[in-house]
């Protein structure tokens, strides 16, 4: 059974009643249309983007474009333009290893978005054996550098005990950082959030104590 994250084609559709010792909660998701701006990520100039020049630019370094090419491989290029501005000159079909290849090539260069997306990857087995270590620290940096998405998969790992022992208090925190980007990023999730968020509290869980290890510097090695 695939995990219940949050990734940038997803959203919350249903969210069961959280009991207040948290020992029985699912989120449930569903594919929606989300832009890659919402990265701050700008497409290559022009409406027709050459799929040999974008992969030459990956293959030369350029982490946005290395980005760009794992998410076309990640979601098919008629998904992927269907989303935002452009299209390609010819068709690319899903292809899940290569888009984990591309994607952690961003990722080692700090692309948020593209740690996000890995650790989705990760998470759900896509292209990679399923792997919660991996999933949590790829999640971890993308959150540190303050991707919503990826604040909100840690605090649903936290939540659900994914790889990690269930804390409430780690969990909160998560979710109140991806509630306070404002950045429009989560979209009909921010309701959601906010429930969860309530029903932390109310259960009696706090973020300071978590915000006491999260909020310092963390420098972080590359997972072989």
């Amino acid at each position: 059974m695939k995990r219940a994250i949050l990734n940038s084609t997803m959203k919350i559709r249903n969210l069961s009643k959280i009991t207040a010792n948290l020992k029985k909660s699912a989120v449930c998701f569903v594919v929606v249309c989300t832009s890659v701006a919402a990265w701050g990520q700008t497409m290559p100039g022009g409406r027709v983007v050459p799929w040999e020049i974008l992969k030459n630019e990956a293959a030369n370094g350029n982490k946005d474009f290395q980005y760009f090419v794992g998410k076309i491989y990640l979601e098919g290029s008629d998904t992927y333009f269907a989303n935002v501005p452009g299209r390609l000159d010819t068709k690319v079909d899903v292809d899940k290893v290569q888009a984990v290849y591309w994607l952690r090539k961003a990722a080692e260069q700090r692309v948020a978005a593209a740690e996000h997306e890995l650790g989705a990857c990760y998470s759900l087995g896509e292209g990679v054996n399923e792997d919660d270590e991996q999933a949590l620290y790829w999640f971890r940096r993308a959150a540190e550098q303050g991707h919503s998405l990826a604040q909100a998969n840690l605090g649903i790992y936290y939540q659900e005990g994914y790889g990690v022992e269930k804390d409430g208090n780690h969990a909160l925190y998560w979710f109140e950082k991806a509630i306070e980007n404002k950045d429009n990023s989560l979209g009909d999730n921010v309701a959601a959030i906010r429930r969860i968020i309530k029903e932390l509290k109310d259960a009696g869980y706090s973020s300071s104590v978590a915000a006491q290890i999260y909020e310092k510097k963390v420098d972080y090695e590359v997972l072989e």
